[in-house]
């Protein structure tokens, strides 16, 4: 009980220092709220670049960027030549999903599946809509060493599920020349959020990125292709989300590192202090990153800052993980103290309230109230 009142009061006082100056005093506007169930997230990206996974040949994971596995599906509808909204034909069972490359020059090879006895692997459209590497297809047949995209429309899945739940960007569309493409996202419920988002008919070998509005709390994403013709093909690529990093580490005050320096002996000393170093000068303050420790604020909230900068400084070093708002105003402060000297500070109520808002929400973070949570 203890614990909680304690979080819960450090949480009012960061939120009150944070609203505590009007609009027209606030330089820094942007800051997101202190939550203390926010979590640290990063921006990743899918690119079809990095290792894969096949089953009976075709792919059914990808790895992204940021090493996260994400789960791949491609299924073909069928073809129907005399195509009608109430004749679309039907979608396969059998996963085709395959990588495409589109640096490669489109060459002929053998298949004796079609008349002739060979393909053109590599699209010539898909090549000279993009060249950023693999994008995702649906293969036209089972030699997936052929990766060509199939014409008759079909659907597209990417589960991002073992993440949880991701933040969804933008995507890149390649070679969209149908209409009635469009993309459908669901949450963790498999409840669909938000309306269908249409991919423009671009026209042969167009390249265009899809805007996903940043939405919060999906779990998968459709893409279907041509859902109101007889055709429906295309690639994508490069699907850029963001997703929580697993909170790591732990949080330590102002406090701990002002008397955990070299300047303290061998016992207490934590050799964290070397990779921002004691001696580093601070900014243009005159004082070094220790001795700024030893400067009492006396009404010029440029020192609260330092104070509360530093130790966040030193508390990433040791890996702590930290919420957006935080890292958010500890860029902030960076570019504070850059443009900033302690004389302008205590002479600028602006600069003063700013200063005072900055220390608030590190200050949260460094004693655990926000991030992984203050060390025991």
């Amino acid at each position: 009980m203890k614990a909680t009142l304690l979080k819960s009061c450090y949480l009012a006082a960061a939120v009150s220092l944070f609203y505590a100056c009007s609009p027209e005093e606030q330089s820094v506007k942007e800051l997101d709220k202190i939550s203390s169930s926010e979590k640290a997230m990063t921006t990743d990206m899918l690119s079809f670049d990095n290792g894969v996974t096949r089953t009976s040949n075709f792919v059914t994971t990808a790895t992204t960027d940021g090493g996260a596995i994400i789960g791949i599906r491609g299924i073909q509808r069928s073809f129907v030549p005399n195509w009608s909204p109430a004749n679309p034909g039907e979608y396969s069972a059998e996963n085709r999903a395959n990588l495409f490359n589109t640096n490669n020059t489109p060459v002929s090879v053998p298949d004796a599946t079609i008349p002739g006895g060979s393909r053109i692997s590599d699209d010539g459209d898909l090549d000279a809509a993009s060249n950023t590497g693999n994008a995702f297809i649906i293969n036209h047949n089972s030699r997936y060493d052929v990766p060509d995209d199939w014409a008759w429309g079909g659907a597209m899945y990417v589960d991002f599920s073992a993440l949880g739940t991701v933040t969804l960007k933008n995507l890149v569309f390649l070679d969209n020349e149908e209409n009635g493409t469009y993309i459908k996202l669901f949450n963790a419920s498999n409840m669909q959020i938000g309306a269908n988002i249409p991919v423009a008919n671009l026209g042969n070998a167009s390249s265009q990125v899809v805007n996903l509005g940043n939405t919060p709390g999906v779990a998968r994403m459709e893409v279907h292709l041509g859902t109101t013709s007889v055709t429906g093909s295309g690639a994508i690529d490069n699907i850029t989300f963001d997703r929580e990093i697993p909170e790591t580490g732990c949080t330590k005050t102002q406090g701990y590192w002002k008397t955990h320096s070299k300047y303290d002996g061998a016992k207490k000393y934590d050799d964290t202090w070397k990779k921002v170093g004691e001696d580093t000068p601070f900014f243009t303050s005159g004082e070094t990153y220790y001795s700024i420790f030893g400067v009492q604020p006396r009404g010029n909230s440029y020192y609260s800052l330092a104070h509360q900068y530093i130790a966040t400084k030193l508390n990433l070093a040791t890996g702590a993980t930290a919420p957006t708002s935080v890292m958010t105003a500890y860029n902030s402060a960076t570019t504070f103290f850059t443009n900033n000297t302690p004389a302008a500070v205590a002479a600028s109520k602006t600069l003063q309230a700013t200063a005072t808002q900055l220390a608030g929400i590190l200050d949260a973070y460094n004693n655990g109230v926000t991030g992984p949570g203050h060390c025991d």
